[in-house]
């Protein structure tokens, strides 16, 4: 319901990949996943599996990325995405300040009234990756998964691997529009207060 499910298969390494989309028909949220099954008889050792890639529009050309330490959380840095690889690691087996696992991308005259912008966020409080990749032609995408240390991503025959889901909301009026996508979709699909109407 509200989402749809891609079915890959490749038969000659026996693996299969299921990505699936929803989309919250109250909020406008997307929610992506990738699961993959090793149906082969053999170890599969996946170095790096990510969440669905998402494209990003080539009018997009700026992302914030967070950073920050204690008492001083959530410094915003504007960057412009350069041609090439853009990598954001957090290794220290929980969410941290240093490398917070989303970013948003924008246009450079986007604000928070104003201009298109698309938010990114893994549900996910370990260690993770994300990737931004803008190619020489300037096609652009973003990735964000799990990051497994060395001999963690070993996929036995006949065991499945998940990843966490990503949120995506998306917004022509600005990032404060896109925030309000996000928080309805936490009021209304992630919190579950007994008595919502309570403080």
């Amino acid at each position: 319901e509200n989402g749809v499910v891609f079915h890959c298969n490749d038969s000659s390494r026996g693996l299969r990949l299921d990505i699936s989309a929803t989309l919250c028909p109250h909020s406008g949220v997307a929610v992506l996943k990738s699961k993959l099954m090793n149906d082969a008889s053999s170890e599969c050792i996946v170095d790096w599996m990510s969440a669905p890639a998402v494209p990003v529009p080539q009018h997009l050309s700026q992302y914030l990325q967070f950073s920050g330490r204690w008492c001083a959380e959530f410094a915003i840095d504007r960057r412009t995405v350069p041609t090439g690889l853009v990598k954001v690691e957090n290794r220290r087996g929980r969410t941290s300040h240093e490398a917070f696992p989303g970013t948003i991308m924008l246009s450079p005259t986007t604000d928070e009234e104003s201009g298109p912008c698309f938010g990114v966020h893994l549900g996910w409080s370990g260690n993770h990756r994300m990737v931004l990749e803008r190619l020489t032609t300037g096609e652009c995408q973003l990735q964000m998964g799990v990051l497994h240390l060395s001999r963690e991503g070993r996929l036995q025959a006949g065991e499945s691997m998940e990843t966490p889901e990503i949120f995506i909301a998306q917004s022509d009026n600005g990032l404060n529009a896109m925030s309000q996508q996000f928080h309805s979709y936490i009021r209304h699909s992630i919190l579950k207060f007994p008595d919502p109407q309570k403080p």
